[in-house]
């Protein structure tokens, strides 16, 4: 079974991608998902670039933003990034959201239902 890859892309001095690690380590946890974890330091306009960073913090599952309106968005370096939840704007995708996502991604990586 392959790992699944997940990204925590961040600024130097984001001051919540550390809550979001804390939310990501506990899905994990909770769904038993085998997954190799990765912080993301970008630092310079070159990191920005080569990730495609379009805020801080950023959630990846196997190289997919969360968002998939950041898709289009714009490079940026230091830049705090919004999340559409069910619960309004917020700095960190929910829990529900992480969840939702990881469950999505394990679900692609299985060939089921196959006649």
């Amino acid at each position: 079974m392959n790992k699944t890859q997940i990204q925590i892309l961040y600024f130097p001095d984001c001051p919540i991608y550390k809550e979001l690690e804390k939310l990501v380590r506990e899905v994990i946890r909770e769904l038993s998902i085998n997954a190799d974890l990765e912080l993301i330091n970008i630092q310079t306009k070159e990191d920005a670039e080569k990730y495609h960073f379009t805020g801080s913090p950023g959630l990846r599952i196997n190289g997919k933003d969360i968002d998939p309106l950041t898709e289009n968005a714009q490079v940026v370096l230091k830049s705090c990034k919004i999340y559409r939840t069910e619960e309004g704007m917020k700095m960190i995708p929910t829990k529900k959201m992480i969840r939702e996502a990881l469950k999505k991604e394990e679900m692609e990586g299985k060939e089921c239902c196959k006649i």
